[in-house]
């Protein structure tokens, strides 16, 4: 049974706005559990303490902004929703892992499967020829799915991938659950425009110290078709019948590491 999201933003401008918030929580441990993916929490939980007493030495509480306040010794009913991020939910959904609800501001029905995205991304463009999935979203979306032949739920085995802002790169790669264990490689992703201009060396060398510090490994991927051409329909046709090739046939990968001067 696919999991169920909802649209985080009622106005889409592009692609990158697609995020989705899973509420349920059984749905949650289904993605880490069987999927694999490892959302974001929404917010920090916090619980209010007592008033102090008067003359009490005690510090007084911080408030966290954007916390969702509890009061003491109660759980929200329906939990901390899941962000999902946009390139998540697409190949989510693509691969009929998902369902996400638009909300009651779209005019458009659930979204299901690789049709379900063809027409709602028609929805969205605001002339007819217009792109709107971008260079960067396409090649996120090719090194996701190609991260994604890596894991073999059934069996218990495979990465378990997770957003990565925090190193500064895309993904970051998990052997085990990250709740135990800390993560083996960040990837970052490059696409076409980065292809043209080469990445600069600061960049390489700010991204493998951060790795080598880190104790990951680094892993720059990009797709190995220039696809920029094609329209939203084209490409996404492309990655669907790409679907039962080897994850090396849809993206290139390499490493880097940083070893001192």
């Amino acid at each position: 049974m696919a999991i169920r999201a909802v649209l985080e933003h009622t106005h889409l401008v592009t692609a990158n706005d697609m995020s989705a918030l899973v509420w349920d929580a059984d749905d949650a441990l289904s993605l880490r559990r069987d999927a694999r993916v490892i959302g974001t929490l929404v917010g920090p939980l916090r619980t209010d303490r007592p008033p102090r007493a008067a003359g009490s030495a005690s510090k007084p509480h911080r408030k966290q902004p954007g916390a969702l306040a509890l009061p003491p010794g109660t759980l929200p009913n329906r939990g901390l929703p899941l962000r999902l991020d946009a390139v998540m939910v697409f190949c989510l959904v693509l691969q009929g892992e998902l369902v996400v609800e638009p909300g009651t501001e779209h005019a458009h029905d659930t979204l299901t499967n690789a049709n379900d995205l063809i027409a709602f991304m028609d929805a969205q463009k605001q002339k007819e020829n217009e792109r709107w999935l971008d260079d960067p979203f396409r090649a996120r979306v090719a090194t996701l799915l190609a991260l994604r032949r890596h894991q073999d739920p059934s069996s218990g085995t495979g990465l378990y991938i997770a957003p990565a802002m925090q190193y500064g790169v895309d993904y970051a790669l998990y052997r085990a659950d990250p709740m135990i264990t800390h993560s083996d490689a960040m990837v970052r992703v490059l696409h076409e425009d980065a292809q043209e201009g080469g990445i600069p060396v600061r960049d390489w060398m700010a991204a493998s110290r951060v790795a080598t510090n880190t104790q990951k490994a680094l892993v720059y991927t990009r797709p190995k078709d220039d696809t920029s051409a094609l329209d939203d329909s084209a490409w996404l046709k492309g990655i669907v019948s790409s679907q039962a090739a080897p994850a090396a046939s849809m993206v290139q990968a390499w490493t880097v590491q940083w070893t001192g001067w």
